[in-house]
């Protein structure tokens, strides 16, 4: 009987411990993008990252916030007349992310600058050999305009990215 309790302690500490180690690390993050259009189907501009959790957004990623520059890529249309794209993203240091099949719905009609609201939601997939966001995906909200006349586009976003 002397023997069974400590195996019995150590086998349920080790089963909370495998529980904790191979858990989810999910962050909520936000930011803004800026971007120019340089043709019909592209753009490029930057980007900011940060999270309200700074603290665990700081040990993963290794600042309290992060700026990089983003690629857009139009790779589509759907029926309803949504558009389908694709970002490449890459923060000087950190790691790069990449966000294929996003769907932008616009909502709204032209202000008097020609700004036109979208929403866009980007599924976020990760690289490979891509540093400090090796592992990550996650799911991003965007809200913004696009503005055709000008090539000028401004988002913001919100969403979480997760470790697994």
């Amino acid at each position: 009987m002397k023997n069974i309790l400590p195996k019995i302690i150590f086998s349920t500490i080790g089963v909370c411990f495998s529980t904790m180690v191979s858990a989810t690390t999910c962050l909520p993050v936000q930011g803004t993008v800026e971007t120019q259009s340089i043709n019909d189907n592209e753009q490029v501009g930057h980007i900011t990252m940060t999270s309200s959790r700074v603290g665990a957004f700081k040990q993963a990623f290794g600042q309290f916030n992060i700026t990089g520059g983003i690629k857009g890529a139009i790779t589509g249309t759907t029926p309803t007349g949504e558009v389908i794209l694709e970002h490449h993203i890459g923060f000087p240091g950190v790691g790069s992310i990449i966000s294929y099949n996003d769907i932008a719905t616009f909502t709204g009609q032209p202000d008097s600058q020609g700004n036109i609201p979208v929403t866009e939601t980007a599924p976020i997939t990760t690289t490979a050999y891509s540093g400090e966001f090796a592992g990550w995906t996650g799911q991003l909200i965007v809200t913004g305009t696009v503005n055709f006349t000008t090539g000028a586009n401004a988002f913001s976003y919100t969403g979480n990215i997760c470790q697994n």
